[in-house]
């Protein structure tokens, strides 16, 4: 999938704010970043994105760049000229129009086409959260057991961390590395034809997994394009209800991508020493704020804000937002060396939580 990085530079920031909120809504295509020109030197713009700028002045002081469209305040001023590949589009016209004119000009400046996550009943589910050992893990991989053990959902887990810690969880023979994540990516960026189910593991569940390749997490070195490309395939076959993405703690663009097309974004928050006094950290707040300042808008339902292996938390600290879930650690075994995972115990009321708000219980 192509994604469409645009910059918004105007004056009227409530009016920017405003639209890239409603395009945001309705495509998942299109990336805004918005910039108040009274607060940016217009030499200094990232000349790999396509500017969408409120005067035409402002067109002449950016250098290098040649992939600009104008937004004009009457509709007699509009125009499309792919041929001098001049652009300008009235600035309220309806938002799926709006839209659509952005996929045509993108397709001029640089020849390539616009394709969208595949529709159907397959939703993925992003685990994140801003620091590393906080037990997304485990909570993927809890929440895929929740769906398929009492919910009869068929689910595939996928980590997405740089270093795959799959190992942890699952028995592999290390030495056969043809049926591994890294050869299934191998035959789909060559197009040749192979047998999908050859390539899925299945643990005493009934979970689907990949078996991860040695060395770092090759699906971390796709594009968004790419990754989009290997959502699509896998939403394409029809097997699953719900794809798990246990996400690493960074906010790349490929992460960016993966988060603003996901069904649900579980968001495993730090927890304070205070919770009375605070339910977030500030490295929370600034990530989910930098998440919604890419999506050009609040996350709102799409969010759910997760406390993991917090202790005895007194009840009036606890916000109905958000999902607590015990420290327990009898949850957790390891069996010849495999950490084994009970959610038949407190972590799996905690997991309970979660697929119920998903599922909207």
């Amino acid at each position: 999938m192509e994604i469409i990085n645009i910059l918004l530079i105007g004056n009227d920031m409530e009016y920017c704010k405003a639209l890239s909120e409603s395009i945001s809504e309705l495509s998942k295509e299109i990336m805004i970043t918005l910039y108040d020109k009274r607060n940016m030197n217009l030499e200094n713009i990232d000349h790999n994105s396509i500017l969408v700028v409120e005067e035409e002045k402002d067109c002449k002081k950016i250098q290098g760049n040649d992939y600009q469209i104008l937004l004009v305040e009457s509709n007699k001023e509009a125009c499309m000229d792919i041929e001098n590949r001049i652009f300008r589009l009235y600035k309220y016209e309806n938002v799926k129009e709006l839209i659509r004119s952005l996929f045509i000009i993108y397709n001029v400046f640089t020849g390539k086409s616009i394709t969208a996550i595949s529709d159907n009943n397959c939703k993925l589910i992003a685990v994140t959260s801003s620091y590393g050992g906080g037990g997304k893990t485990s909570v993927s991989l809890g929440l895929a057991q929740e769906f398929v053990r009492f919910r009869g959902k068929k689910t595939l887990y996928i980590n997405y961390e740089d270093c795959d810690g799959t190992w942890n969880y699952m028995d592999f023979q290390r030495g056969k590395m043809e049926d591994s994540i890294g050869s299934y990516l191998y035959y789909l960026n060559k197009g040749r034809s192979f047998d999908f189910n050859a390539f899925l593991k299945e643990d005493e569940y009934g979970v689907f997994y990949f078996k991860p390749s040695l060395g770092r997490n090759q699906l971390k070195a796709l594009s968004a394009e790419d990754l989009c490309l290997f959502c699509n395939k896998l939403i394409e076959t029809n097997m699953f209800e719900y794809i798990i993405f246990d996400c690493h703690a960074c906010l790349d663009d490929s992460t960016l991508w993966l988060l603003k097309n996901s069904f649900r974004i579980i968001y495993l928050a730090e927890e304070t020493q205070d919770l009375c006094a605070v339910n977030v950290t500030q490295r929370d707040l600034g990530a989910i704020e930098y998440i919604e300042n890419k999506f050009s808008g609040r996350l709102g339902e799409k969010l759910i804000k997760v406390y993991n292996m917090h202790q005895a938390v007194p009840i009036e600290a606890k916000n109905g937002e958000a999902v607590y879930m015990e420290k327990d650690v009898n949850s957790f075994q390891i069996v010849q060396g495999i950490r084994k995972i009970n959610i038949e115990r407190e972590f799996g009321e905690g997991i309970k939580s979660i697929a119920n708000r998903i599922e909207d219980i």
